[in-house]
Formats: C-alpha cells, sequence, structure tokens
C-alpha cells in the first residue's frame, strides 16, 4: 500500500482527531488521519448503544461529514505504527488514540467469563444471565443499563469516590437528566459500594465490606467497566523523531468525555 507524505498526520479517528484535523483543514493544512478501526467515530460508535445516547451518532455523522467536506485525507483499517509514521515522514504528528481499559488487581481476573465493557457494548461477547459490573461510573452504567434491558440480573460492585452514588464523576445537570431517564423506564441499578475485591471465582465475585464481612455475588458473566487509563505507548515510542514532541489529545492525555475531547481537538488544530 502506498503512502502520501502528508503536512499534519492524525493519528486516531475519534471526536478529538476529527475535530483537530477539520480545524487544521479549515486553516488550509494538509491533513492525513490515519483510524485502524473500519470506520471514524472511535469509542462513540459504542458509546450511543444506550437508550438516550442517540445524539451521539449526530456527533460521529457530522464530524465524519466535515472530514469530506474540509478535504482531509482519511485512511480507514491501518493502524498506525512508528515505522508507518517514518514512512510517511510528515512535517507535524498529532496522536489521539483511544484510552486502554484499566484492570483492576483481582485475583482471577484473567478468567474466560470475564469480559470487557468495550466488547459487551459492541455486542462481540456472549454474556450469561447473572451478571456482576465492575465499576460504578458513566460506562459501568451503561453496560448495566444495556444488560437489565436484555432480562439480564445484573449488579454493580465498585468502589466509587462519590460516597456509594452511581456516576458519581458526572456532571450534575447530566446526571440529573440520566437518572430521570432511568427513573421513567423502571431501570433500577443494585450498587454494592464501598467494598475491595477478594477474587473472582468461576461462580461469583467476592466483596469485603469496611466491617470485614465478606458477600459472594454470583455471576456467569463478569464485566469490567472500571475506567480508562491514557494510552501513550506510540507517542512515547516517536520520541526522538524530527517531529518531537508530538502533539498528543484525548485519551492519549486524559481519558474523558466527549466534548473535553473535541476541545482538545480544535486548541491543537488551531496551533498547527
Amino acid at each position: 500500500m502506498g503512502h502520501t507524505k502528508p503536512r499534519v498526520l492524525v493519528i486516531g479517528g475519534g471526536p478529538a482527531g476529527m475535530e483537530c484535523a477539520r480545524v487544521a483543514a479549515m486553516r488550509g493544512e494538509e491533513v492525513h488521519l490515519y483510524e485502524k478501526q473500519d470506520r471514524l467515530g472511535g469509542r462513540l460508535n459504542i458509546a450511543d448503544q444506550t437508550f438516550g445516547k442517540q445524539e451521539i451518532r449526530n456527533v460521529v455523522d457530522y464530524l465524519s461529514l466535515q472530514m469530506d467536506k474540509q478535504g482531509v485525507n482519511v485512511v480507514l483499517n491501518t493502524e498506525v505504527t512508528p515505522e508507518l509514521v517514518d514512512e510517511l515522514a510528515p512535517d507535524t504528528v498529532v496522536v489521539a488514540v483511544e484510552g486502554v481499559p484499566r484492570i483492576p488487581d483481582i485475583p482471577g481476573i484473567d478468567k474466560p467469563h470475564v469480559v470487557l465493557a468495550d466488547d459487551v457494548l459492541r455486542h462481540t461477547v456472549d454474556v450469561g444471565e447473572k451478571v456482576v459490573v465492575i465499576g460504578g461510573e458513566l460506562v459501568a452504567c451503561e453496560v448495566a443499563e444495556l444488560l437489565v434491558e436484555k432480562g439480564k440480573n445484573v449488579t454493580l460492585c465498585d468502589i466509587p469516590a462519590g460516597g456509594g452514588q452511581l456516576a458519581a464523576s458526572m456532571e450534575i445537570t447530566a446526571k440529573m437528566g440520566y437518572n430521570k431517564l432511568m427513573a421513567e423506564r423502571g431501570i433500577t441499578l443494585p450498587l454494592i459500594a464501598n467494598i475491595r475485591f477478594k477474587e473472582i471465582t468461576d461462580q461469583a465475585v467476592t466483596v469485603i465490606h469496611p466491617d470485614g464481612r465478606e458477600q459472594s455475588v454470583e455471576a456467569d458473566t463478569v464485566v469490567i467497566a472500571a475506567g480508562y487509563l491514557p494510552n501513550d505507548s506510540l507517542a512515547k515510542a516517536l520520541k526522538g523523531k524530527t517531529w518531537d514532541p508530538p502533539y498528543v489529545i484525548g485519551d492519549c492525555v486524559q481519558s474523558g468525555r466527549i466534548f473535553g475531547a473535541i476541545h482538545d481537538g480544535a486548541r491543537v488544530g488551531r496551533t498547527l
């Protein structure tokens, strides 16, 4: 496969990468955007799976349309490596790849019935009838919501920072709207909070309460929804190159919310 030398290379087709490419192209830059998946959108393509999130699809559609409108050269199904960057020899590199799931250090976390939240939302894994979701923030709630809608028996287990509240870090007005939607649909998400995880067995998740009491929560499937970590491995691998340091935005820096990623992309797009 041949590649054309780009003036600006944006790596990652999520909201941060697309907005950066859009703004830079509007300012007259020649921009090439590479995405390893077969479509643009990044994690937004799974964030719109739950009720009330259909507007996220509008964000993906708008930014995707802007890539064509602003003349951004989009290359899909291509994972960018340091070697490919050497081959492309761009003048400027922007790394905007997705964050990576945070995997808690729990004995048994590597058992075959333990799956990732992203895979549940992508419908690429089978889920049993009794499900424990490890996590209590928004992604965990979205996974639990989706599974409850399918008739699964779901329990969330987490040590949230918000005093036992679901989605504790969610902005207050958004949380109020989310809770209202859940109440209207009659969905309750059981949460076991302020606990430590002892182990994951073949049939259950064993947790320890603050008073030392152990509780075994039955689970055919355990879903890890414990948040995401910054994915800075590619940026680190590009250190020392002629474009060092590369611009690093979105989940590479801090896994966050959609509009924060878009703002990050616009900020860097204006500086290129």
